[in-house]
């Protein structure tokens, strides 16, 4: 069967391969009826002519969704979760669905996501211009949300959703290359290529970087190369927060990757830049300690005048970048979550990546 790389040139479905998405509801998302909703609503409204069918990987006792009527084709996967497990599944989840699923081009995506409606003929005509068997793209904010922090997400500095520095083909070579790996948002995979990588995939992470783990094992155990597209983009519908308890948890995540992955580049740049920031805040609580001591409360205030001249100067930074006012006020706030992420990179190295696990749920809860 032919795959086209501009599918309207088309005019037979039955020349285009069949496509399944996968969408794990699991975790704090197994009653977000009205955010799957809109999640499978976009997948099946896509304007793809060829098949399209979407795997809900749930537990089994999940009635809240399984008695919803959904568009398109649907269908559910039992998930039957050990409870003794207090580890994350998304990837088990995902994992059990790409198995299941009939479709030619496998396709994963979250239940917080909306597509828009030319993400899956894009995802094809990527793999197919590119000449890779995977792709995977980023992730903005709804097209009609335009608060503080749905703008900080998308156009902060440093952000937790950054976009790649250009569209690239990440491999064992080009591991650590960006600032960023995929993160599953979008992500599709030929049937042939899963088949060979299948073995490979971890089924749990103690509290996240699921998606970077997944991808690691493609592309760096089973040698199958991910397209990494700025152009295939995908919206977040999740609640807009500052997402605290989870830059804390992504950080306990990282140092985990690294111990387990200690010779991977992308692993390696995330330590350097651990131990850049801790260094540099480390520094400065000394100065400020020392300053203090020695020039007494008036010192402070010297030092937040520092502080407050650095935060205005990285705004402008900000502001020349995204090119809105509200740019300007983003630095406290992306400081505030570097700190917390080095902060939990941290406490997992001490607590030689055995982190309390009731800290953990509580961070989840609230992320």
């Amino acid at each position: 069967m032919s795959t086209p790389n501009s599918p309207s040139k088309y005019s037979n479905p039955k020349n285009y391969p069949m496509v399944s998405v996968v969408i794990p509801v699991g975790g704090s998302r197994v009653k977000d009826v009205e955010k799957l909703t809109a999640c499978v609503e976009s997948i099946a409204n896509q304007d793809y002519p060829g098949e399209i069918e979407i795997l809900l990987v749930v537990d089994p006792d999940n009635k809240t969704i399984k008695d919803l009527t959904f568009p398109g084709n649907v269908r559910f996967v039992d998930f039957h979760r050990l409870t003794v497990d207090k580890n994350r599944d998304t990837n088990a989840r995902r994992k059990k669905g790409l198995m299941q699923a009939k479709g030619e081009i496998l396709g994963v995506t979250g239940v917080s996501m909306v597509f828009p409606k030319d993400t899956v003929a894009k995802a094809i005509a990527l793999m197919n211009a590119w000449g890779v068997e995977a792709v995977d793209g980023v992730s903005v904010k709804m097209p009609d949300d335009n608060s503080f922090f749905a703008l900080f997400q998308d156009n902060a500095l440093i952000t937790e959703f950054p976009k790649y520095h250009k569209t690239f083909v990440l491999s064992r070579e080009t591991m650590g290359e960006d600032q960023r790996m995929p993160c599953m948002t979008s992500f599709f995979i030929k049937r042939s290529a899963f088949d060979r990588v299948k073995s490979l995939i971890p089924v749990t992470s103690y509290a996240g970087w699921d998606d970077y783990n997944m991808a690691r094992a493609i592309v760096e155990d089973g040698n199958v190369p991910i397209l990494c597209a700025n152009e295939l983009v995908s919206y977040r519908n999740h609640r807009v927060t500052l997402r605290l308890g989870k830059q804390f948890t992504s950080g306990v995540s990282g140092m985990q990757f690294y111990l387990q992955n200690r010779d991977n580049p992308y692993a390696q740049k995330r330590m350097k830049q651990a131990m850049i920031v801790a260094s540099l805040a480390c520094f400065l609580f000394l100065a400020v300690a020392i300053g203090f001591a020695v020039y007494g409360p008036l010192s402070l205030l010297a030092w937040a005048g520092v502080g407050v001249v650095g935060l205005a100067g990285i705004g402008f930074l900000n502001y020349l970048k995204a090119r809105f006012w509200q740019a300007f006020f983003f630095p406290p706030f992306m400081v505030i979550q570097v700190l917390l992420w080095v902060a939990g990179f941290l406490y997992t190295g001490i607590a030689e990546m055995q982190p309390d696990g009731d800290l953990i749920l509580l961070a989840n809860k609230y992320r």
